[in-house]
């Protein structure tokens, strides 16, 4: 019955809506011909279509009632759009797929040190590896059954070694010419097809060929392999252990060429990863909505700040030349140049570093940034290991004041408390947090025990104190905590002074920091070294949001 009262009312709304498009004609043409007649006498006519008018746009202003299965046809079309459907081929999708899968590879290239490609392998016990493996088998199983019969079948034999052919080519350099003819040459498909008509095809010879181009080609780790093969009398095993080996050396020759072009590949990646970053907005006009909203929470929070500050400086204002006649002049912006002002380069930077440290503060419930999608889970590595360092440091703060001074300056006691801790943290989140408190606050007691007993004179550690210090430890599951916000400020504050002053000059370290300096170096190094490189990718899209942002606050 629900149903059937949506048809009726969609029907009643289209009848009106037919019924509202003749009044409309009608009341042109009844315009059209008072106009004729008379410029200043109104007709009938004319009032009749200014009644029609005003019954028109109350009936338009007036919000209408859409069930939910009404179909797209039946929408007004002032309420669905005039712009006609943009359609996406399956060809498009496909490619803007393929250049994202492509821009992410030579991002992991550019910002990985330690990148290697990796032989692709099956998740142990998986459909495709049972597939795989059932494949494998069938096919050797033939080849070798082929080889038994007599006269020998080198069906399989030669389409193994046209594989074998193609592999060997594939690893050749453009300088291996004489080791490319030498190849044609011993293995020439024309000569081992006739030889297999023939039945006079030695594959334990073409075998042995084989592996002598194999060990001038391989990498030395592959080397004891190679050795091993050359010992293997069955020549079914012979083959495939020849596969994989080739197989294994494709791998090798890759990240040969990886490591050989880094230098290329970082000076190009950029450029690369923007192309291929615009394709994919051109294909999704609304791909950059989360960045939009992960830079507008900055940008306000900028403003704010330039608010509050007693010492923020306003943004530059970009003024016309001056004219002759007219006076420079050094006081505040006038109304109309102050409507000229623009974010500067500087003011950008400024907001991007802010925006990019709060990813290592990031809440899971929100969507990450599309312009860092590829980097999320090595962001995500980061977040976790600065928050395991604000607690560690915290937990060695509170810990020291208790324990008083001579157990705080006894020989390496804070280094290894936080080496301790940081062991206990290592798997540490926010949601895991709560949980390993109770650890933490055990091993500041035990470490805290075992220093004392290298004071006898000194006051007695009772347990009181020791429950004392452990309440103060549990407390650290609070941001606000003031020790931990205090270290989480210094930290911050370390960080952007990396982000945003990258010279070789060396960065002050604020004090408390230093039990962690290694650890928080080498965090400030890989994070430098990520953003750096997306501010260079995407500095262009994140200048034209803010440029919006700035705009939309100026009105």
């Amino acid at each position: 019955m629900s149903s059937n009262k949506d048809v009726v009312e969609v029907g009643e709304e289209a009848d009106q809506l037919n019924a509202e498009k003749e009044d409309n004609r009608q009341e042109d043409k009844d315009s059209a011909d008072a106009n004729t007649a008379s410029s200043n006498i109104p007709t009938d006519g004319s009032v009749a279509g200014a009644s029609q008018k005003r019954k028109r746009s109350n009936s338009d202003s007036a919000p209408t009632n859409i069930p939910e299965s009404t179909a797209q046809s039946s929408i007004p079309h002032w309420l669905a759009g005039a712009s006609p459907p943009r359609f996406l081929g399956l060809e498009e999708l496909v490619r803007t797929a393929d250049g994202l899968d492509k821009m992410t590879l030579v991002h992991e290239m550019a910002v990985n040190p330690s990148f290697r490609i990796e032989a692709p392998t099956p998740v142990e016990g998986s459909l495709h590896q049972k597939v795989r493996d059932a494949m494998h088998r069938a096919f050797w199983t033939a080849l070798a059954d082929d080889l038994k019969q007599t006269p020998p079948n080198y069906e399989h034999a030669f389409a193994l070694l046209v594989e074998i052919r193609e592999l060997l080519m594939s690893l050749l350099l453009p300088q291996h010419t004489r080791l490319r003819e030498e190849i044609e040459e011993h293995l020439d498909l024309k000569l081992l097809q006739q030889q297999c008509d023939h039945n006079c095809l030695d594959c334990l010879s073409v075998a042995n060929y084989v592996l002598s181009v194999m060990a001038k080609l391989c990498a030395p780790i592959r080397d004891a392999k190679i050795a091993e093969l050359k010992n293997e009398t069955d020549l079914v095993a012979l083959f495939r252990g020849v596969l994989e080996t080739l197989d294994l050396m494709k791998v090798d020759m890759a990240n040969f060429a990886v490591a050989q072009n880094r230098d290329v590949i970082q000076m190009h990646s950029a450029q690369y990863e923007r192309e291929k970053f615009q394709a994919y907005l051109d294909a999704t006009p609304d791909g950059m909505r989360h960045t939009d909203s992960w830079l507008r929470g900055a940008f306000n929070s900028w403003i704010a700040s330039r608010a509050t500050s007693p010492t923020a400086q306003p943004p530059a204002v970009k003024r016309a030349p001056a004219t002759e006649g007219s006076e420079a002049s050094t006081s505040a912006p006038s109304a109309t140049s102050a409507s000229s002002q623009e974010l500067s380069r500087a003011d950008k930077n400024e907001i991007i570093s802010e925006a990019c440290f709060s990813l290592l503060e990031w809440d899971d419930s929100r969507s990450f940034p599309e312009t860092l999608l590829v980097d999320q889970a090595r962001l995500y590595d980061m977040r976790n290991k600065c928050l395991q360092l604000v607690i560690a440091t915290s937990a060695v703060m509170i810990t020291s004041n208790l324990a008083g001074r001579d157990v705080a300056e006894f020989s390496d006691f804070k280094k290894t408390l936080k080496e301790h801790l940081l062991i206990i943290l290592e798997e540490c989140d926010d949601r895991k947090l709560v949980e390993l408190l109770p650890n933490v606050a055990e091993q500041c007691v035990k470490d805290v025990d075992d220093v004392m007993k290298n004071f006898p004179d000194a006051p007695a550690w009772t347990s009181t104190r020791a429950t004392e210090l452990k309440a103060q430890l549990m407390e650290l599951s609070r941001p606000e905590q003031p020790v931990r916000k205090i270290i989480r400020d210094r930290i911050r504050s370390f960080v952007l002074s990396v982000t945003t002053n990258p010279g070789t000059s060396p960065i002050k370290l604020p004090p408390g920091l230093g039990v962690v300096q290694a650890d928080l170096a080498r965090l400030a190094g890989q994070y430098l070294r990520l953003i750096a490189h997306n501010r260079e990718v995407f500095f262009g899209l994140y200048g034209e949001v803010l440029e919006r942002l700035w705009s939309a606050h100026r009105l």
